[in-house]
């Protein structure tokens, strides 16, 4: 049995390519550990059930309003959730809200 995993992150010995590719594009690169990280999803969606991507555009303009869907600030600006319907894709403020929310509830009596 797997311990219980909040991050997913791939080995260095997986990825050789990726300091290069990091060194030249931060986009390409980006794109290329969702792409990793989509078909690790696949492998453990046995032990899994949700596997959430965190993601921030650099280039907003917009202050970030945790829950709160803004045109400068998309959930899913690189459309990774229409390409890997396994996914979701939210900012990391929206994450923890979401977290906190879902924390409460569990303690609240039924």
């Amino acid at each position: 049995m797997k311990p219980p995993s909040m991050l997913c992150s791939p080995p260095k010995s997986e990825m050789p390519e990726y300091n290069s590719i990091w060194d030249s594009s931060e986009q390409e690169a980006t794109e290329f550990l969702v792409n990793w990280y989509a078909g690790n999803a696949i492998d453990e969606c046995e032990n899994y059930r949700r596997f959430n991507v965190l993601y921030e555009q650099h280039d907003t303009s917009a202050a970030q309003t945790p829950g709160l869907m803004q045109p400068d600030n998309p959930k899913d600006p690189k459309e990774w959730m229409k390409k890997y319907t396994h996914i979701r894709v939210t900012t990391p403020a929206r994450y923890i809200v979401q977290v906190e929310i879902y924390e409460k509830s569990k303690t609240r009596p039924r």
